[in-house]
Order: C-alpha cells, then structure tokens, then sequence
C-alpha cells in the first residue's frame, strides 16, 4: 500500500501543538483514504516563507502541483506575518538541520561500536549464542545509522546549495544532485555500491529487507560503512563557508567522528573484541 502526503495550512500555527495537529489529521486523512497518508502541518507564514525563501524545503518541492482543497482570507490582524517561524527559515538553516542529523546518526554509531552490558554479560557466561544474536543485532544498528548519516550528509550539501528537496532514501539518486562545489561529499562514497547503502534505510528495520551477510561479513561491512559516514559528515560540514560556519555541529561532528574512529582502532570487525 503506497504513501500519500498531504499538506494542511492554518492562519497561524502554534508550533508546540504541530505534532498533535499532525498524528490527528494523519489518522483521520489515512482512515478516509484507506491507506497511509502522510501530513505536513503549517501555518501562512511559515508556509509563504519555506516556498519562497527556502528552494530545497520540501514546501517549495510541493507547491507547484499543490491542489488548495479549501481556503479563505486571513482575517485581518489575526497573523504575525513577522514571527520566526518553526522550521529552518533558509537554504542554510535547511542544511544545518541536515548535518544535525548526521550527527545523531553518528551518535548511535559512537554508542554502538563497543559491546553493550547485555553482550559482555553473555561473554562472561558463555552463552555464544546470545553473543552472536546481539551482536547481529548491533551491526545491524551501525549500518543503518551509518546509512542515515551518509543520507543527511548528501543532503546537507543539496540544501546548502539550494537544489530541490528530495524525498528518497536513494543514495545514487542523491549523490547524483549534490552541486559540483560540493562534490567532495558524494566522493566519499566512491568505495562501495550505493545500492549497499540505501539498502539499510529498510535493512535495519526489517527483517526480510536485511541483505543476507554472514555475520562476519556483515561486521566487517559495518566498520566499513561507518569509515564512510564518518568521511561524509566531514565533507558536508567543510562545505560551510567560514564565515558562515556552524562552529557548533562542525566541532559536534569533528569529536563524534575523532570518538568513533578510536573505537574502530580498537576493536575487531569480525567479533567486536578489543584487541589484545
């Protein structure tokens, strides 16, 4: 069964209540139509500004084959047409968003790479088993945060150079739209076959999506991806300009990547032991 987007647009929005507003007209659009549907709350100014400010938003993207179902006049002094709006407000902004959530991609790596309390616990007592399934279930985790971070990075590099929004998890199709001055992000992914990485937006959440790897192999593609988000996320925040540097997520990034490469010097890919 498909997905369907829809866009709902009030006078003006209280952000703090957008994501009830969402999950309640997502219910009730999804119960009408018979399938999912996706909504997109906003309000007047919010929605004036993302379309003419903000190319690579995804209200810009929409816009033109938007279908206004009903409308009326705002009425008079009813909307702060001044307000800071709740979402990213330029093509930069939009960029920054995107490299903030390569970096909590990266944060899920950083936690992932040693084993956890519950794996070490079954080392000790020798249940192998246990240790193999968690750590499947750990490199499966890494992949699919190494997928997400190489997903946002290229993004980022879209967004900051203002090209369309591009709702797909396709690694290909993305690195194809990354600008030439910024093609140093999609460079980092010239090691392995995109479809290898896109294959994780739905490998890490289901089962029979998961490419079918030994778990040995699958580790030591896991340490692999992660060398590839790592080197993505460096590329998409050298693309800020300097004076337009976000000195905050750039030094989030530089510590997440320095952290995790440390913890890749120090433990196997096949078994996720430190070295002795």
């Amino acid at each position: 069964m498909g997905d369907e987007t829809g866009n709902g647009t009030v006078d003006d929005l209280d952000y703090t209540d957008r994501h009830r507003l969402k999950l309640k007209l997502a219910d009730r659009a999804s119960e009408l139509a018979g399938r999912t549907v996706d909504v997109l709350v906003t309000d007047r100014p919010e929605w004036r500004q993302r379309t003419q400010r903000v190319s690579s938003s995804v209200e810009a993207a929409i816009a033109v084959d938007a279908v206004i179902l009903f409308d009326r006049p705002a009425a008079d002094g009813t909307v702060d047409w001044g307000k800071e709006i709740g979402m990213p407000a330029d093509d930069r902004a939009e960029a920054l968003e995107r490299l903030h959530n390569a970096n909590d991609a990266l944060r899920t790596i950083r936690d992932r790479i040693a084993p956890g309390h519950g794996e070490a616990a079954a080392a000790e007592q020798g249940d192998w088993g246990e240790v193999r399934n968690s750590l499947h279930r750990r490199m499966v985790d890494i992949c699919s945060a190494a997928s997400t971070a190489i997903e946002n990075s290229l993004k980022s590099a879209v967004c900051l150079g203002g090209g369309p929004a591009r709702r797909t998890h396709d690694i290909a199709e993305l690195a194809s739209a990354v600008p030439v001055e910024f093609r140093t992000v999609a460079e980092a992914i010239d090691k392995i076959n995109p479809k290898d990485i896109t294959v994780w937006r739905q490998g890490g959440d289901y089962l029979d999506s998961e490419p079918p790897y030994s778990l040995e192999d699958l580790a030591a593609h896991a340490w692999l991806l992660v060398e590839i988000a790592c080197g993505a996320v460096d590329a998409a925040t050298r693309c800020f300009l300097p004076e337009d540097d976000p000195p905050e997520e750039a030094a989030r990034s530089r510590n997440l990547g320095n952290a995790i490469r440390a913890n890749l010097a120090t433990h196997d890919p096949p078994t996720g032991h430190r070295r002795k």
